[in-house]
């Protein structure tokens, strides 16, 4: 089956003429905001691909091309949005509102679907699916998992991107970085594990 990818995913030229996918929460200068700040950083690589209140500073390749000063400044800006609180911001509902809010006072109008909870890993995958093939990303929240190799993205904000069916790995805007991850072992519906799914799509 044919690999599913968001075609015009924003870029950044980093201060050091390194590229980076997505923002990444290191960026901040703030030691608060590096630490809480990936739902921000998660609105902020939407915000940049819809182009709500935001404009790049340059369209390479058919993307918008961000420098990483006006990614922070863009980053910053959903931070006033997303502020989190003492445990961060692990609030799909919340964030699924002021980002929608947030959209319609720049003129853009959204809807959106949360997945709460599934039964089935290919429940998530479907979303995921067909969000991609609308060319939407979808905002990842991941609160909990028995893998260890998710440890350090737990209570975590992340942007999927792309999916591959035929190697069950989805693509993932990560601290700046292109990422995969099995999907079937991610989406994993088990005892101690916790996520949440957010897809936008213009109206």
């Amino acid at each position: 089956m044919k690999d599913l990818t968001i075609k015009g995913f924003p870029g950044i030229i980093l201060e050091n003429g390194e590229a980076a996918y997505g923002g990444s929460q290191d960026w901040f200068s703030g030691k608060w905001m590096r630490l809480a700040g990936c739902g921000s950083v998660a609105a902020a690589n939407l915000a940049a691909y819809y182009g709500i209140g935001t404009r790049p500073d340059i369209r390479g390749q058919g993307r918008p091309v961000y420098s990483q000063a006006a990614y922070v400044e863009l980053m910053g800006k959903m931070f006033s949005i997303m502020r989190p609180g003492m445990m961060g911001f692990p609030y799909a509902g919340r964030f699924r509102k002021r980002f929608a809010a947030y959209s319609a006072e720049n003129g853009v109008c959204l809807k959106s679907k949360l997945l709460y909870s599934w039964d089935r890993a290919d429940e998530a995958v479907s979303l995921v699916e067909s969000s991609l093939r609308r060319q939407d990303p979808v905002a990842l929240l991941l609160l909990k998992h028995r893998e260890p190799a998710f440890d350090e993205n737990t209570w975590h904000w992340m942007t999927i991107t792309g999916y591959s069916p035929d190697t069950d790995r989805v693509m993932i805007s990560n601290y700046g970085n292109k990422e995969t991850m099995k999907a079937s072992l991610l989406f994993e519906p088990a005892d101690g594990n916790v996520a949440r799914l957010i897809s936008f799509h213009r109206i």
